[in-house]
């Protein structure tokens, strides 16, 4: 017979606004509510109007939370934050992160500034730049987008093409720089 080992975190009926603790534990399962912790480990964490500087854990499902890093082989947010995510599988709905590198996204509604995926798949989502194998879904806004196969309509402010014409553009206006710097030197 296996024992379940949870724990659940509550911070409703307290005195205090905020706490600030680290949680590194043999736990399996971790539910938080409305709590502010610094490290997480465990198999599952789920966090629900919470908050953690980092989590490590085979899955992630955050609900109106924000996370700093997060490590995980599956990672789920809906209506949260978190500043970077590597992991295998990403569901972001109503969210922003700022670095994924993933496996497998599926993107809802959501802003992400840097992504690395083989595979992603967007609804009405904004992103920074994106390097991908595969990119499909509808209304998708990119910065830049460096993409193997592209299926759906995207709007993109740098495509492949375009990229590597404003990398050689700067290079050139970054020579020309160095070689009038250069010369000016010699003058003197």
């Amino acid at each position: 017979m296996s024992e379940q080992n949870d724990l659940e975190f509550n911070n409703q009926n307290s005195d205090t606004d905020d706490q600030d603790f680290g949680l590194e534990t043999e736990t399996e399962i971790i539910n938080l509510s409305e709590t502010s912790v610094q490290t997480i480990q465990a198999e599952l964490v789920r966090m629900v109007d919470s908050s953690a500087q980092t989590v490590t854990a085979s899955e992630v499902e955050i609900r109106q939370g924000g996370v700093g890093t997060i490590e995980s082989e599956r990672v789920a947010i809906h209506q949260g934050f978190a500043a970077r995510v590597d992991a295998d599988i990403v569901e972001i709905s109503s969210g922003a992160v700022g670095i994924v590198d993933t496996n497998q996204a599926v993107l809802n509604d959501s802003s992400i500034l840097l992504m690395s995926a083989g595979s992603a798949e967007a609804h009405n989502t904004r992103l920074g730049v994106v390097f991908a194998q595969n990119v499909q879904g509808k209304s998708i806004h990119v910065g830049l987008l460096v993409s193997n196969h592209v299926d759906g309509p995207v709007d993109t402010v740098l495509d492949t093409p375009r990229a590597i014409l404003a990398g050689l553009t700067a290079g050139i206006a970054f020579g020309l720089v160095y070689m009038a710097g250069r010369l000016l030197i010699r003058r003197r």
